[in-house]
């Protein structure tokens, strides 16, 4: 895959508004062509964090090699555009025509999303079956909370908590082959 975008924004979400005292959400509309990945990496402060949001798929490039798909969350460190960090904590959404899961529906209108958690540990990917399979339509809101040693996530409903490796943390948003949308997107000190 070729990165069609590496955007690092250092103060976006850091910058607190003198009336409100409060941090500014941000809306990232991840937009790629069919086998291209687009990358967002956002400063993390120091302590315990929080990172809140909603996440939608929009449409669906052609695919043949990378289906369409979404990944949010804390990485170890930035690395290089496109490499897989060593240590991840987050969610992740595959998208793709429901005629491809279940044979019966014609359709290639129709559109699921199989709702997963992400987690490298050491560099290796974590097997995790899909937490949901839902349609493709609304918004799904999440939350992640990241202390010094767990991360503790909430998404569309269904909740984790684990133990994690991740020490200087920076939140990382990669779409693939269609248009994801993020709303909301917001990090949080929290004590």
């Amino acid at each position: 895959m070729k990165p069609v975008a590496l955007i690092c924004i250092p103060a976006l979400l850091m910058a607190a508004a003198p009336a409100q005292g409060k941090a500014s959400a941000i809306t990232y509309d991840c937009d790629t062509p069919s086998d291209h990945f687009s990358e967002l990496l956002l400063p993390v402060p120091d302590g315990a964090v929080t990172l809140t949001g909603k996440v939608q798929v929009r449409k669906l490039a052609q695919f043949k090699q990378f289906a369409p798909m979404v990944r949010i969350g804390f990485v170890q460190s930035a690395g290089n555009p496109g490499e897989a960090p060593s240590d991840t904590d987050g969610i992740k959404i595959v998208a793709m025509p429901a005629k491809l899961v279940d044979k019966s529906i014609k359709d290639p209108g129709v559109l699921i999303q199989l709702l997963q958690w992400d987690e490298y540990v050491s560099g290796k990917e974590m097997e995790s079956k899909p937490i949901s399979v839902l349609p493709v339509g609304e918004a799904l809101p999440f939350s992640m909370r990241l202390t010094a040693t767990s991360i503790s996530i909430s998404f569309a409903g269904s909740d984790k908590s684990f133990a994690t490796a991740i020490n200087a943390p920076v939140v990382r948003v990669v779409c693939s082959t269609g248009e994801f949308l993020i709303t909301d997107l917001l990090i949080s000190p929290t004590g």
